[in-house]
């Protein structure tokens, strides 16, 4: 449901012409904001009969400027004979907000009136000490918790035409006051828990979902051809790729998304500006992904891959990773595909042989007609024939942590989360050296 809402005050307001940049046509003098407001909505169609307005006061508030022949209630009255569609509206008590308990109160009433997936556009002139503080971090926590979706947030900027002495000898024609759109600003509380949730735990999905945001509107009006908005979605999804192939343990993809994020990261420098928010977390992206050393080769990319997992707690993806980024630096050494699932199989089949002194009789093949069984006995002894004992050793470190990790810990090692941490950056370290060597 779409929902307008606003604070309605104790003050003795005086007509006024309320000025919205989209439909600057001189509007109708009125001394409540709300009959402003409304009337834009109504007229840009974003009100209806299927919508609702709460208008949240005080009992002073209620007495001085809802109840009358000059108050809010009867200029709503005569806006429903020019707008067939006038939504309902009701009015909402709230305390004054002189106390930590009525402030809680406050937030509990408003958190009340919006429900799951509402639309609001929340109106908030005449909201009164910390209200307007409140009403913000309402709205970002009924975002999360209820999906609510944040259409506009108005403030109708009256004292910019002098106080309310000066205002009033002015003529009602000359009192044109600008209606401003906070919505960007409250979009920094979404950017804020972009950076918050990027720097903790690694995950892009918001970061690229706000940025995605930001560039269509502009890719839409220029059907495409704007270079900075193209460029910065692209790097929007390549984002995403990314963060989404690290949730899911997808490593052969890994490589080409680093790659492809690198590339546009750089592209994108010159162009960020246009988002400002983005503009400094773009600094700590650089640092995370663009600015290390992630190397050339896939294993060195898996293992960039790998710390960066083990940086931000994701214990799971990092030592599955690393047990089969060992496979992949095993059979690389070795001379085998690596993306061949059943040269892998092979590859730690032979570790197995040597570690055990296994004769050829006790060798386990796969039984697989489409690799020839003198075929996977040639894969093995090549293997047989290169020093992967400290490959073996590696492999054999991890496997009970691995093991624990990714079968629900139904295993016999139980380890906490600290020492499943500090473990796989330890092994990750000796792995590397490995490859050095």
């Amino acid at each position: 449901m779409y929902k307008m809402l606003s604070f309605l005050g104790t003050g003795a307001y005086l007509e006024t012409r309320y000025i919205f940049d989209d439909l600057p046509d001189d509007p109708l003098p009125t001394p409540f904001i709300q009959v402003a407001v409304v009337r834009y909505l109504l007229r840009r169609n974003t009100l209806n009969k299927d919508a609702e307005i709460v208008l949240f006061v005080t009992e002073q508030a209620y007495e001085k400027n809802w109840m009358g022949e000059r108050g809010l209630q009867a200029h709503f009255q005569m806006l429903k004979k020019e707008f067939s569609d006038f939504p309902p509206y009701k009015t909402v008590c709230i305390p004054e907000g002189k106390s930590e308990a009525e402030l809680w109160d406050i937030f509990d009433i408003i958190y009340q009136s919006i429900g799951k997936d509402d639309k609001v556009c929340f109106d908030i002139t005449h909201s009164f000490r910390s209200l307007p503080m409140l009403t913000l971090i309402v709205l970002n926590f009924l975002r999360v918790t209820r999906n609510m979706a944040l259409e506009k947030i108005l403030y109708g900027a009256f004292e910019t035409l002098g106080t309310y002495t000066e205002v009033k000898k002015i003529h009602v024609n000359e009192r044109r006051a600008p209606v401003f759109d906070l919505t960007p600003f409250v979009d920094l509380l979404y950017w804020t828990s972009a950076a918050y949730e990027f720097n903790t735990t690694g995950n892009t999905n918001l970061l690229a979902e706000l940025t995605r945001r930001k560039t269509q509107p502009v890719l839409k009006q220029t059907k495409g051809n704007d270079p900075g908005a193209f460029i910065l979605q692209t790097l929007s999804k390549h984002l995403t790729t990314f963060s989404r192939n690290i949730m899911i343990n997808n490593a052969p993809e890994l490589p080409s998304n680093l790659n492809m994020l690198k590339n546009t990261l750089n592209k994108s420098k010159e162009h960020v500006k246009m988002i400002p928010p983005l503009k400094e977390l773009f600094v700590a992206l650089e640092k995370k992904v663009d600015a290390e050393d992630t190397g050339d080769s896939v294993v060195d990319k898996i293992n960039f891959a790998i710390a960066y997992c083990l940086r931000h707690g994701l214990i799971q993806q990092a030592f599955t990773m690393l047990e089969e980024n060992m496979i992949t630096y095993g059979c690389l050494k070795c001379g085998l595909d690596h993306d061949n699932n059943k040269h892998r199989m092979l590859f730690n089949n032979a570790l197995h042989i040597k570690a055990n002194n296994k004769n050829k009789k006790e060798w386990k093949l796969l039984d697989d007609k489409k690799i020839a069984r003198d075929a996977q006995i040639e894969i093995m002894e090549r293997v047989l024939q290169q020093d992967t004992e400290k490959i073996y050793t590696l492999l054999s470190n991890i496997k009970g942590y691995r093991n624990a990790l990714n079968h629900a810990y139904y295993t016999e090692q139980k380890h906490q989360w600290e020492k499943m941490k500090i473990n796989g950056e330890k092994y990750l370290i000796q792995f590397m050296e490995l490859c050095k060597e």
